[in-house]
């Protein structure tokens, strides 16, 4: 039986990816801290293929010492959303896991799998610290095998009510007076959690049944759509007539990335295809958050 270690476990990607990964009879060591909340794994956390670390009251060689792990793949991610302290984005997105990779290189995990941003390294501190710790992968890609997955906004039931696309439904939902937004002429291209969960599927494969020293792929569906568009969307798909869209009241951020293209040609090598429609994906989305 094959052992994995999952950071970021009991966070919205990690969760739904190791509710993947226990039908496939992995053995998984979710690295976890004080204040994590289990909620997301309420259903199989007491399974007997579930390991939980708690980071903060260990040693985290201690866990590398005591189990043989196969390989590591890195979910954790701090967006920098109500974060004053632009050290807490650099521990969490650059130490923590560079202090994990190092660890992985001494006792000769054979594979990192990293979650990564589309988005340019200049737009927040968030993105920056996340293009240096892929800076940080390639250097030490030559002693493991490594995996970087660049993401596009990706969103579905559970996620963080701070981030954009929840925020905007919650909003929409409760029927808000009005909400602020940019002009809303970037592109993006919205993606629903099940096609990521399943991406991550085909890179641990590839990753397990291949030789390489280090690649990338990036995620998306490749249907790109103006901001704006997106929101009147949802609204529309929400049904509410109420709520004003002030386009325009904010500003574009600071090196905002107008545009957006994902090359997806390396995922379908892997025979991997994303299934779910935006309609389809933000209706069950809605529908989660309505209940």
């Amino acid at each position: 039986m094959k052992t994995i270690l999952i950071t970021g476990a009991t966070g919205f990607l990690g969760s739904n990816l190791i509710k993947k990964l226990i039908k496939r009879k992995y053995l998984l060591i979710c690295l976890i801290r004080n204040k994590s909340n289990l909620t997301k794994l309420q259903n199989i956390k007491n399974n007997k293929n579930i390991k939980f670390f708690n980071y903060e009251k260990k040693n985290l060689k201690e866990i590398f010492i005591k189990n043989k792990i196969e390989g590591i793949v890195h979910c954790a991610t701090n967006y920098g959303l109500n974060i004053r302290e632009t050290k807490e984005i650099i521990n969490s997105n650059l130490i923590f896991p560079l202090d994990i990779l190092k660890l992985a290189v001494e006792f000769r995990v054979k594979f990192f799998i990293n979650s990564d941003t589309i988005l340019n390294k200049n737009i927040s501190e968030y993105t920056l610290s996340k293009q240096q710790f892929n800076d940080w992968l390639k250097f030490f890609s030559h002693s493991i095998k490594i995996c970087n997955v660049k993401l596009e906004h990706f969103y579905g039931p559970g996620d963080n009510a701070t981030k954009f696309v929840i925020n905007l439904i919650l909003n929409l939902i409760s029927k808000k007076e009005s909400i602020s937004l940019t002009p809303g002429n970037q592109t993006r291209d919205f993606i629903y959690i099940d096609d990521v969960v399943n991406a991550f599927l085909k890179i641990i494969d590839f990753t397990i049944n291949n030789d390489f020293i280090y690649q990338e792929f990036e995620v998306g569906t490749q249907n790109y759509i103006k901001l704006k568009k997106f929101v009147k969307i949802v609204k529309k798909l929400c049904k509410n007539k109420k709520t004003k869209l002030n386009f325009g009241a904010l500003k574009y951020r600071k090196n905002e990335k107008m545009t957006i293209k994902v090359d997806i040609k390396n995922l379908e090598k892997l025979g991997w295809k994303p299934k779910f429609t935006l309609n389809q994906g933000l209706i069950r989305t809605i529908k989660y958050y309505e209940k």
